[in-house]
């Protein structure tokens, strides 16, 4: 039966921990890529809008006119700064889960690694055992403690979403109720 070296379990943790910086690089850089195409889609989308606003307003014959075209032009341009904000925050929310993702499958790979090099340091050095033990027990706490880091990470990421939603629909309506002030507020 042929064993691993120590080496060889080191080489192969290093070889992964590069494979996982390699993938979070990419990650990063994937987002940053959408993000950057949805600022310029946003800005190119803005100027469009905000020539055929000037273009309308313009036009306009009476005062009147001009401020009930202006109210009319403001709502779209809130509904797409929150159509924005909701994109971008799509955009995180996924790069946020993939490294989270990512972070765990590479320290879950590392716990797997530090465990094997203990079980084979444990069988050819016996007398080793009481800190061999005491590795291993640390080495379970910490992924005790990641594990509830992480699970609260998650957590704490569905009430940012949660919020984020809640926050943008009475941003709209909020709007809606001001640019329509002949309606009455139910109660």
């Amino acid at each position: 039966m042929m064993t691993k070296s120590p080496d060889h379990y080191l080489a192969e943790t290093s070889k992964a921990a590069l494979e996982t910086l390699d993938r979070l690089g990419n990650s990063t850089l994937d987002s940053a890529e959408k993000l950057a195409a949805l600022n310029l889609e946003t800005a190119r989308d803005n100027f469009n809008r905000q020539m055929e606003r000037i273009s309308a307003l313009m036009q306009a014959k009476t005062f009147q006119e001009f401020l009930a075209l202006q109210n009319t032009l403001t709502k779209p341009g809130l509904q797409n700064t929150i159509n924005y904000c909701s994109k971008a925050y799509a955009i995180t929310n996924e790069s946020q889960q993939e490294l989270q993702r990512l972070a765990e499958s590479g320290y879950s790979e590392f716990a797997k690694s530090v465990n094997s090099i203990l079980d084979r340091a444990a069988k050819t050095t016996p007398a080793s055992g009481p800190g061999i033990a005491a590795a291993k027990s640390a080495l379970d706490s910490a992924q005790s403690t990641y594990r509830r880091f992480s699970d609260s990470s998650r957590k704490a990421a569905e009430i940012a979403e949660a919020s984020f939603k809640v926050s943008a629909d009475a941003t709209s309506k909020a709007f809606d109720a001001l640019a329509q002030p002949g309606k009455k507020k139910k109660a």
